[in-house]
């Protein structure tokens, strides 16, 4: 008997089936991931008593903190708070090779690190003594996998690693292979593949360094950053901006710290947020679908009901029999939904990287058919209460209108979020430079010897069609200075220090990327030389032999001609110098001092451009001079024939190999770096795409359902209105009428749901789009043009229909 009405209502099964299969599959796949992002960092036995510093950016207003402190400010952390239990100090150094066993390679998950990190953390050591670890110098820990790209074995124990390190920070050796740990979890903020061996009380002079703390129990957190500001203010040099500390919870960076110069690209909580609501819309609405169709499929059963009841069944007979009936299309549904969950990754490109257990697909299916099951109970308990089965729950309900209400409400919210997301990750692409980032290649981490070959490089690229232009920058698209230096110019009062960020770039990084100048030239006309910049940079605070070099740099300016030094500006720098015109700042005279002062000579400025938009959105344009400086420039970026991209990438692996065939390249395409940048912003913008879009079939599908349903209890009634003389298209307005009223209702309420969704998750941008009337003005139509063409054809049917097939029955 319940398998016949299951073919005989094989449309309202078939609905629910498709309804609570996708419901299944998005809430396993959800909360798999939401699982996974909720256990950044708690691996760790400390892992409530870790924090990070971070240091206010007090430089420019509207910036995040920064993710690491300057080193000098480590050393008090020692010895001078009891709070502080341990410090651990991590150094990402930059442009590094590797070589082990004769071979060079290139990696980018390395760190310099003092003992205590394998005191504070709980990364498993496989190889090695956990207690000795760097208690000599010169040792280095590698992972897994490390050990076996590197030695082609776990047994490493012994081996030599040099490294040669660029720029500041120059630990740059022979180290021996002291442990083996296991790889790092894919729930650890950082991943780290080499860890070098630093003592605590080296001097690492003002490098950047990331700074973790294990604090006592129960330590008094505002207490101890008073404690920590006020020394650091107490040691701060007149003039020099006070440090301001700011402790980060271990467990909470992954989702919570979006500062400056974070070791990875973090999760959010505002994007865990979104998908979880996301996913319970596509669960209420499959919910309401299927008690809806339940209801539908009660009321077409009532008659076979009473008869059961006539001949002696009781109401738990008659739920035993619902709930059997209902359990068939629950059954295939999970089944469908655990396909869709168990191959997602496959099917969306590894969007989440999930790793679905088996006991949550087993929980959360309990869950599903314990909810779905006794819901199929809802009509009979109705009529239980009331105590009256002979009486239609559909006579005079309201509970259909209010749940097509309410399903339309939740799936016009999405579709208005779902504009606002496009056209926000739209407003970003537009604001980064270039026209063509699909068809840009950049080259980070460029080593030394290779920074010096560059004309070389450039020349012998150029000779190759494929390749349109070559530049070179101080750094790669989407990462963001953290330090200024202050500078003087002609006409800016000296009495109050102004500061700007220095980028550095090559000639052509203006043309490449189609900038234009709002006032001036962009042309940097001679620029210094490389052998006159490694000259100029020794002299600084830092070399007790900066007399006898300055001396070497004077000979060296009287044997070579001289150079102009020409300053472009951004917009943002002529807020900071109160200058409004730009015009007005084209020939002043401009003093950029650098750490290194020499290194910067005293020029003017050319030019001044739009805000460069060269980092990411989320913080404001930092006030920015743009300087031509060879030695810094170690971001290659080469603009390509987006049609031969294979040939062009054949052709810089090429001459790179030719000048370094030791080095091996690393590139990437602008596009798919700024997407790496935003793959938070892009996860949301795909998940709330997939949600609206599961959102609208299920609401076609629940609305189909139940006007068909509503269509055939009002055959009569449409029968004698069209013996009364009334049209099809005024049966089929009137008709089609009463749903659409309830669309509009639905929009009325979702517009300020969705204003406010779409308002709080736009303040993670410096630059945003208006929340134009349009958007919403958009989905509502879209949202009618659904629901008419739903509800079209079955009305236009039910009008067309010959009165007397109507009347005939009754």
């Amino acid at each position: 008997m319940i398998l016949n009405q299951i073919i005989k209502n094989k449309k309202w099964y078939g609905i629910n089936t498709l309804g609570i299969g996708l419901a299944f599959a998005v809430v396993l796949i959800i909360f798999t991931h939401a699982q996974k992002e909720l256990s950044y960092d708690r691996f760790h036995s400390n892992a409530d008593n870790i924090y990070r510093i971070n240091i206010e950016d007090q430089q420019s207003e509207g910036r995040p903190p920064v993710s690491g402190i300057e080193g000098n400010l480590i050393v008090p952390l020692y010895d001078k708070f009891p709070q502080i239990k341990e410090v651990v100090r991590l150094i990402h150094p930059e442009n590094t090779i590797i070589t082990a066993e004769k071979n060079n390679f290139s990696n980018n998950q390395l760190f310099f690190t003092n003992k205590q990190f394998f005191e504070v953390f709980d990364f498993k050591l496989i190889k090695g003594n956990r207690e000795s670890l760097f208690n000599k110098p010169n040792q280095v820990v590698i992972s897994k996998k490390i050990a076996l790209a590197y030695f082609g074995t776990e047994e490493a124990l012994g081996k030599e690693i040099k490294i040669a390190v660029q720029y500041i920070y120059a630990k740059s050796g022979s180290y021996t292979v002291a442990g083996v740990m296991e790889n790092f979890p894919d729930n650890s903020h950082f991943n780290a593949e080499l860890l070098f061996s630093i003592n605590n009380n080296e001097d690492i002079n003002e490098y950047h360094t990331f700074a973790y703390l294990l604090l006592e129990k129960e330590s008094n957190l505002t207490s101890l950053k008073k404690l920590i500001n006020a020394h650091w203010k107490k040691n701060t040099k007149e003039g020099e901006p006070e440090p301001i500390s700011q402790l980060m919870p271990l467990r909470d960076i992954h989702l919570y710290s979006h500062n400056t110069d974070e070791m990875d690209v973090n999760g959010s909580m505002s994007s865990l947020i979104i998908l979880i609501v996301g996913a319970l819309i596509v669960f209420l609405i499959a919910f309401i679908n299927f008690t809806n169709l339940n209801y539908v499929q009660f009321i077409t059963d009532l008659k076979d009901f009473k008869i059961h009841m006539i001949n002696g069944a009781s109401y738990s007979d008659l739920s035993r029999i619902i709930i059997t009936r209902s359990l068939i299309p629950i059954s295939f549904a999970i089944l469908l939904g655990g396909l869709i969950a168990y191959n997602f990754d496959a099917l969306s490109g590894s969007a989440f990287q999930l790793n679905i257990s088996v006991f949550n697909t087993l929980w959360i299916a309990l869950v599903f058919y314990l909810v779905f099951a006794l819901s199929s109970l809802l009509p009979l308990v109705t009529t239980k209460v009331s105590k009256d089965l002979a009486r239609s729950p559909y006579q005079g309900s309201k509970k259909f209108v209010a749940s097509l209400l309410f399903q339309f409400m939740l799936s016009i919210a999405a579709i208005i979020t779902t504009i606002v997301l496009h056209k926000q990750i739209d407003l970003v692409n537009d604001l980064h430079p270039g026209n063509e980032k699909s068809s840009i290649v950049i080259m980070p981490d460029v080593p030394y010897h290779m920074i010096q070959k560059y004309e070389i490089l450039k020349e012998s690229c150029l000779k190759h069609p494929e390749i349109r232009n070559i530049s070179a920058a101080f750094y790669k698209p989407g990462l963001n200075m953290p330090y200024s230096y202050p500078i003087e110019m002609e006409g800016i009062d000296k009495s109050v220090e102004k500061k700007l960020n220095m980028f550095s770039i090559e000639a052509d990084f203006f043309k490449l990327f189609n900038i234009k100048p709002l006032a001036g030239s962009l042309d940097m006309g001679i620029t210094s030389s490389m052998s006159w910049e490694n000259i100029a940079i020794k002299i600084s605070k830092y070399n007790p032999n900066s007399d006898q070099v300055l001396e070497k740099l004077e000979q060296y300016n009287k044997e070579h001609p001289d150079f102009q030094e020409n300053y472009i500006l951004n917009k943002s720098a002529l807020k900071v110098l109160g200058i409004k015109n730009p015009q007005d700042a084209i020939g002043k005279s401009f003093q950029f001092n650098f750490m290194a002062p020499k290194l910067f000579k005293k020029g003017q400025v050319i030019g001044v451009i739009d805000d460069l938009h060269y980092g990411d959105m989320f913080s404001i344009e930092k006030p920015m001079v743009l300087a031509a400086k060879k030695m810094f420039n170690s971001t290659f970026i080469a603009k390509i024939d987006p049609n031969r991209k294979a040939e062009a990438l054949q052709v810089l692996t090429k001459e790179w190999h030719t000048l370094a065939p030791d080095h091996p390249i690393k590139y990437e395409f602008v596009d798919d770096l700024y997407e790496q940048i935003y793959f938070n912003q892009y996860k949301e913008m795909r998940a709330l795409t997939l949600f609206s879009i599961l959102s609208i079939i299920l609401s076609i599908l629940g609305m189909f359902a139940l006007s068909s349903f509503s269509i055939q209890h009002k055959t009569k009634e449409i029968g004698i209105r069209k013996a009364n003389g009334s049209t099809s298209l005024e049966i089929l307005m009137l008709l089609i009428r009463e749903y659409t009223q309830w669309v509009v209702v639905a929009f009325l309420i979702a517009c300020p749901i969705a204003y406010y969704i779409a308002r709080d998750w736009l303040r993670n941008f410096a630059y945003r789009i208006e929340l134009s009337w349009w958007i919403f003005a958009i989905s509502g139509v879209l949202a009618l043009i659904i629901a008419i063409l739903t509800v079209s054809w079955q009305t236009w049917k039910a009008a067309t229909q010959n009165p007397v097939e109507a009347l005939k029955y009754e």
